[in-house]
């Protein structure tokens, strides 16, 4: 059992749009970690993305891809603009 592929995929595109975004100077980028929370609710990263039990194919490992959220998260709420804004 894993997560479902396509989600997965998806998401990682648009922390990677985000991320470009923010390397290139972009003020605001297009994902934030409020989108996040607001897109995939739930205090659990189980709860994000859809699992593959019952599936014929495996999806992503659960506890990599949780373990790549986190660091996600890190990243993103780094990124939020201070009082004077600039970004920490």
């Amino acid at each position: 059992m894993g997560y479902a592929t396509a989600e997965v995929h998806a998401f990682r595109a648009e922390l990677r749009d985000t991320f470009l975004a923010a390397s290139l100077g972009v003020r605001k980028p297009p994902l934030t970690w409020d989108d996040v929370q607001r897109k995939w609710p739930g205090s659990g990263y189980h709860q994000w993305f859809s699992t593959t039990r019952g599936w014929s194919r495996p999806g992503y490992d659960i506890q990599e891809v949780d373990a790549f959220v986190k660091m996600a998260k890190l990243r993103l709420i780094a990124m939020r603009p201070t009082d004077n804004g600039r970004r920490d």
